[in-house]
């Protein structure tokens, strides 16, 4: 018999974390489940500590790829799963114990909703909590089609989520595409067609330590990152139905996000098309002079 829900995990160089992440899965109070862990080409010994875990248990099984990124291997992950439900955990991360359980009774009882998402603990790199997702970023988290909202950014951590399988098998998972922003690209292409809804229980926890891509990247990268996602959110047919408010509002997530990393020329640019689009709207004006101000070195 099939398991319910294939949890899809891609790891690379993982070792200080993936024993934790694998324990976080076997801890779950719902039995039916697969880990499909792909090995990225690790160089250290995350695959050998995978493999003791699924030595012991059949539920987890290992596969292994030269190195091509997580989006490449979640793919992989997802071709070898089989469960009606999905859910993906990065490797560094943790689920909490009745995570599956809850998740999996509300879309059995909910069909017209498609995925489903819960609260996060941001942590340190040692798992000490620190914030609730939801309190750093208040009336975020919503219900039903949420398409004109996640086109502006992300709304929760990756692995607080379980979709519908037969949503990737309709949508697919990652685009091959490794300069994007992979998961807010995925749930963008899901939430154009299909429904979320959001439970309030805490179901992660995210671990924030310097090792991760998003302080290690540089802002340049993430800010182009970011605008390759937007030009393909773009492209979906859904988009050309948009208000125009929300489009100026997309860009002016852009422009704020080149101010975050100090790519104030990008950002003057941006104000300038936002100016441009909507020139009775004063928020652009005093973006486009922020902006200015902090690229000839003023302040704001």
């Amino acid at each position: 018999m099939n398991p319910r829900v294939s949890i899809l995990v891609a790891a690379w160089n993982a070792a200080a974390y993936i024993a934790e992440t694998i324990q976080s899965v076997q801890s779950q109070s719902f039995a039916s489940w697969e880990l499909i862990l792909v090995d990225d080409g690790s160089t250290d010994e995350t695959a050998e500590i995978s493999r003791k875990y699924a030595t012991s248990d059949q539920r987890i099984k290992i596969y292994q790829q030269p190195n091509q990124g997580a989006h490449i291997a979640r793919n992989y992950a997802f071709s070898k799963s089989s469960g009606d439900y999905v859910v993906i955990l990065d490797a560094d991360d943790r689920i909490l114990p009745k995570k599956i359980e809850t998740q999996v009774k509300i879309l059995d009882s909910n069909l017209n909703y498609d995925v489903v998402y819960g609260d996060t603990w941001h942590c340190d790199q040692f798992m000490n909590r620190v914030v609730l997702e939801s309190k750093k970023y208040p009336a975020q988290h919503i219900s039903g089609d949420i398409f004109d909202e996640i086109i502006l950014g992300n709304r929760f951590a990756v692995h607080a989520g379980m979709v519908r399988r037969v949503v990737l098998e309709d949508v697919g998972l990652h685009d091959p595409n490794p300069n994007l922003i992979a998961d807010w690209d995925f749930w963008v292409r899901v939430a154009e067609k299909y429904r979320f809804f959001y439970d309030n229980q805490v179901v992660a926890e995210y671990r924030i330590h310097p090792g991760m891509s998003a302080n290690i990247d540089s802002g340049k990268k993430q800010f182009h990152q970011r605008m390759n996602t937007v030009a393909n959110i773009e492209r979906l047919s859904r988009y050309a139905l948009v208000s125009r408010s929300i489009k100026n509002n997309i860009m002016f997530a852009n422009a704020r996000f080149a101010q975050k990393y100090g790519l104030h020329a990008e950002a003057i640019e941006i104000a300038k098309k936002m100016i441009f689009d909507q020139p009775l709207r004063i928020r652009n004006y005093l973006l486009y002079g922020y902006s200015l101000l902090n690229k000839c070195g003023g302040r704001a």
